[in-house]
């Protein structure tokens, strides 16, 4: 009985592991920790949502990170993210890091493929990322439109991501990602510096419970934001 006993609990501990493993692969777009007040709804294709104020978190003299909460009408919840860092560079130079299958999976932790799909509309594309997470989990898929805005104003151009599910079949042995959505902002402050601001949510249900997944998922951000800015400074 003792021996039996001793046995299940080592053999647990991979288990364990693994989900922390699962959870650094794909907390790269596990940006906003949902709270599910209802059942998950099916994501709206043009959320109304209702927005409190930006909360600092962090801030050191790299990178400085806010939070806010976003409502659904149907009562769900879920946190969004903002990360804000400045740069010597040129906006040529950091759009196709952001908005390129292959800029992507250079900063962006956790990706075991990423490419780009055919589109009929030249003024999107669409990407495919694909995390590969340990046994016993399911890898995990994402399908983004990127849209490109820089009409926003003189100094600023914005990127635009979202989830997008019925683009191409889900493979069986991945879990698609249903929502996700993400707003880039690159502007131009004089003297060669650019500022650099990137928020996303996701109304994805928490994998794991909150106090374990919130501190994997806001140090994946914050590692993935100092990387991109490494990138871009190496770049320069």
């Amino acid at each position: 009985m003792y021996g039996q006993h001793i046995t299940l609990i080592i053999n647990c501990k991979p288990l364990i592991t693994n989900k922390m493993i699962y959870l650094n692969l794909i907390g790269s777009l596990l940006i906003g920790s949902s709270v599910m007040i209802n059942n998950m709804p099916e994501p709206p294709d043009k959320p109304v949502i209702e927005k409190t104020c930006w909360v600092l978190i962090e801030e050191d003299e790299t990178l400085t990170i806010y939070e806010r909460w976003i409502s659904f009408p149907d009562g769900t919840k879920t946190r969004e993210r903002k990360g804000v860092f400045s740069v010597k560079s040129e906006t040529k130079n950091i759009i196709p890091f952001i908005s390129k299958a292959e800029g992507i999976e250079q900063w962006m932790k956790g990706v075991e493929e990423a490419s780009e799909l055919p589109v009929h509309d030249s003024l999107s594309k669409l990407i495919y990322i694909e995390f590969n997470a340990p046994w016993p989990f399911k890898d995990r898929d994402l399908v983004s439109e990127i849209r490109t805005n820089s009409d926003c104003d003189s100094v600023c151009i914005e990127v635009f991501m979202s989830a997008v599910t019925d683009c191409i079949p889900e493979k069986s042995k991945t879990i698609r990602m249903k929502s996700y959505e993400a707003h880039w902002q690159i502007i131009q402050l004089g003297n060669g510096e650019i500022r650099i601001e990137f928020s996303a949510y996701s109304a994805t249900p928490p994998i794991a419970p909150l106090w374990i997944q919130d501190p994997v998922t806001l140090k994946l951000f914050k590692d993935n934001l100092m990387n991109l800015n490494e990138l871009l400074t190496l770049n320069d």
